[in-house]
């Protein structure tokens, strides 16, 4: 049977979610959808977790190999067929017109490629909503860096109406299959970490808009906060992840920096670049392992079918 929507999303260790994310996903006011779940070689073994509790709702497919974010979905979406696919955390869950909300927008605007909703903070210990915004999206800086539209802001009102946006974090996004036909899927580079930026930035290149809507409303515990400084950021996490986040950098420049930018963010990411590099070889020595997988890749830019102008107007 042929769905709409796919909500595809990765288990790993992930049950004390489940029960959450997956009632307010089955509360949903969209009927044409289907719930796959991939068991991304969880060692607790999710996939007999959700086959026992859930199996006549949802259906399960297992990994016995740890695939990654990105080769993770895009395998949900090798074995699903629907117009719409739906990127989705098990860490989350969504009030009841998330989905009909998002299909709306995609279903109205031809040259959507993708689109996200208003995604708050869950303060899961105290299982209560908050106020706090998770993301609307991601905005890319003249330096080539990449943050969450308004994260950790009060939500005061200054967010309720629909916008283009330059793309969605990973952990909420809809995705057209048609757009994803041209362009492509999540790249298989990226392990973990950036695949959502590469993905964002892949669609504008190929001509396909994202779009933020606040009527689409979830919430996500959220469990890598926003450091104070980039010092404290880059202290508090694991030399796996440092690594991750080194090498795809290297390779999300390399796939779509262009010399037609603007002079600014040319020079701007020139010296963050730069700088970066110099603070990896004088203080992160053990991540330097990063640039000798970056020169043995084979790497092909993304194609760039748009002007310079329709992707350089959302660099702040």
């Amino acid at each position: 049977m042929k769905y709409k929507v796919t909500a595809g999303i990765l288990a790993y260790n992930g049950e004390k979610y489940f029960k959450k994310c997956f009632e307010s996903l089955f509360k949903q006011n969209f009927n044409d959808f289907e719930i796959v779940v991939l068991d991304n070689a969880s060692p607790n073994q999710d996939h007999k977790i959700l086959k026992k509790q859930y199996s006549n709702k949802i259906r399960v497919i297992h990994s016995d190999k740890n695939l990654g974010f990105g080769k993770g979905h895009n395998k949900i979406m090798q074995e699903s067929d629907s117009e719409y696919y739906f990127c989705l955390n098990q860490d989350m869950f969504f009030e009841p017109d998330f989905i009909k909300e998002i299909v709306s927008v995609l279903d109205k605007n031809p040259q959507v490629g993708s689109a996200t909703g208003k995604l708050y903070r869950w303060d899961f210990e105290n299982d209560s909503k908050t106020d706090h915004i998770d993301t609307i999206g991601i905005f890319p800086k003249k330096t080539h860096q990449f943050e969450d539209i308004a994260q950790g802001e009060k939500d005061t009102g200054k967010f309720d109406e629909q916008k283009e946006i330059f793309g969605s974090s990973g952990a909420a996004v809809a995705l057209k299959r048609s757009a994803l036909k041209e362009v492509g899927a999540f790249d298989p580079l990226f392990f973990m970490y950036k695949e959502d930026v590469e993905l964002a930035y892949k669609l504008q290149w190929g001509g396909w808009k994202c779009v933020y809507t606040p009527k689409a409303i979830a919430y996500h515990d959220r469990t890598t906060p926003k450091a104070s400084s980039i010092l404290q950021g880059r202290k508090s996490k694991p030399l796996h992840i440092r690594k991750w986040s080194y090498l795809n950098h290297l390779i999300l420049i390399e796939k779509n920096y262009s010399k037609n930018f603007s002079w600014e963010i040319r020079l701007k990411t020139w010296i963050h670049q730069t700088l970066t590099k110099i603070w990896v070889h004088i203080f992160e020595r053990d991540i330097l392992g990063a640039e000798k997988e970056f020169k043995a890749l084979k790497i092909t830019p993304n194609q760039k079918k748009v002007l310079i102008h329709d992707i350089q107007k959302f660099f702040i």
